[in-house]
């Protein structure tokens, strides 16, 4: 499998940023990952995105540094905890372009994934300027102030489901993606211009052309 690195300064400035807040916790390097291994769906022990699907692309699994958070705030150990979630990816493109990518091994349709999605949505906007604030670095400087105004901008939230899993959505997706536009399921457009610049989706079969096509 090609592996596509990102070495942009922004997607280093978020990683340093990280860095900088759990450093006492983990060894920095393993904070960038890669599509692949972010698409791990444990339960199940399968990839969204599959080993064959011949390139890959650099991430930072952010849902992984969330169990951080009781040591970032400072809770005791027998302070009541209760652990949050975030995407399993985030990559920044040269344009300073914004995608939080979360996998989903199953039924987008289903209620209970539905709802797990728009809570990530809110978690992981809320973590970025945590972990920036928490770093000491100012947020006027990449964000003018104004994260809010800069995810409605910035940032895209793909929602990347098993195709096998989605057959009805994917004929969508394919449809649109093949004429330069993406899909929106059901439920997630009046997120748009919201929370977020775009929220579509994608299965692993769009996805790696989204690789391909990625300005790292």
């Amino acid at each position: 499998m090609t592996h596509k690195a990102i070495r942009n300064e922004h997607f280093i400035k978020l990683k340093d940023i990280i860095c900088s807040c759990i450093d006492n916790y983990i060894d920095c390097k393993s904070l960038i990952s890669d599509i692949h291994n972010a698409s791990f769906d444990d339960k199940n022990n399968e990839y969204v995105y599959p080993n064959n699907s011949e390139i890959n692309l650099d991430t930072i699994k952010l849902d992984d540094i969330t169990e951080y958070r009781k040591e970032l705030i400072g809770l005791n150990k027998g302070c009541r905890f209760d652990p949050l979630s975030a995407v399993d990816a985030i990559c920044i493109n040269q344009q300073n372009e914004w995608f939080f990518i979360e996998f989903k091994n199953g039924a987008i349709s289903d209620t209970k994934t539905m709802r797990s999605i728009k809570k990530k949505m809110i978690h992981s906007l809320w973590f970025i300027p945590f972990l920036y604030s928490k770093s000491g670095e100012s947020l006027d400087e990449l964000f003018s102030d104004d994260f809010s105004k800069f995810a409605r901008e910035n940032i895209t939230y793909i929602i990347v489901g098993s195709q096998s899993k989605n057959k009805l959505y994917h004929a969508n997706v394919q449809a649109l993606e093949s004429s330069g536009k993406h899909y929106t399921p059901p439920g997630f457009e009046q997120f748009i211009g919201y929370y977020f610049k775009d929220i579509y989706m994608l299965t692993e079969l769009e996805l790696r052309n989204f690789i391909l096509n990625f300005q790292a």
